[in-house]
């Protein structure tokens, strides 16, 4: 699968980006909303992980921006934001799944796993 990781965070994208590149995906790291856009709108991913508290703002946004069109990937929302009503509110905009920080990696590519079983 081709995987968009969007996390701020250098060293827990770092480490995501290198666990699911060992499961065998194409992955491309960005930082910011603004690079997300891009990269959403110039090439085809069956897949995102998605962090919501970005500097250049919220990732909520943009998974709404994503599910108003035609883009149909899978999306993991991987954010520190733990409240039951930000999990539903995260779920309700169109996130496949939602996991917590911090996570542990190997629950990250099980997740990731079970999410694209259903986009087969």
């Amino acid at each position: 699968m081709r995987i968009l990781i969007v996390e701020d965070e250098y060293d827990l994208g770092a480490a995501a980006q290198e666990r699911v590149r060992q499961d065998g995906h194409a992955v491309d790291w960005f930082m910011t909303l603004e690079d997300a856009r891009a990269a959403v709108a110039t090439v085809d991913y069956d897949f995102m992980l998605l962090d919501l508290g970005l500097p250049d703002g919220n990732g909520r946004d943009l998974l709404r921006e994503i599910r108003r069109t035609s883009f149909d990937t899978a999306i993991l929302i991987t954010t520190a934001e733990d409240q039951i009503s930000d999990r539903i509110a995260g779920l309700s905009d169109g996130a496949d799944d939602y996991i917590v920080k911090p996570y542990d990696l190997n629950e990250l590519v099980a997740r990731i796993a079970a999410v694209a079983r259903r986009y087969v």
